[in-house]
């Protein structure tokens, strides 16, 4: 598993360095995580919580300049990555992705990547005299 030992946890309070080295549990991780793909129920509520907390953006700190952080529990980020391969596998093998996709695509941390592509398309843009017209979208299905 690629997950970061020691990256903040959900409310589970677990990190992934305590969920690699409990191998007597793995077998009946993948079991759960078995069953859960397979059923057509929803998950339980406490699969996916998240711990949510504000972190000061920098400038003066006040109640507006700051964002939201959630840390979803361990369980919940191990499970959404053992879907990632075949769920890429699907979306290749059908051509199914969009070639500008930048988020959920694999080797691409789609809001930094916006972000830096963003700042060097304007600051190109200042450096003559160009006009420049930008449109973000999100589509949901």
């Amino acid at each position: 598993m690629k997950k970061c030992n020691w990256s903040a946890p959900g409310p589970d309070r677990i990190v992934n360095f305590w969920w690699k080295r409990a191998n007597c549990l793995h077998a009946g991780i993948v079991r759960a995580f078995q069953v859960i793909a397979q059923s057509d129920q929803d998950v339980p509520l406490w699969f996916t919580e998240g711990r949510t907390s504000l972190i000061p953006k920098p400038g003066e700190f006040s109640s507006e300049n700051q964002r939201p952080i959630t840390c979803l529990n361990t369980v919940y980020k191990w499970f959404t990555s053992c879907l990632l391969e075949p769920v890429n596998s699907h979306l290749e093998d059908y051509d199914l992705m969009e070639g500008e996709q930048r988020g959920t695509k694999e080797k691409c941390i789609g809001t930094t990547d916006n972000l830096l592509i963003d700042r060097m398309v304007c600051q190109d843009s200042q450096r003559g005299p160009r006009n420049i017209s930008m449109a973000w979208i999100d589509v949901r299905v």
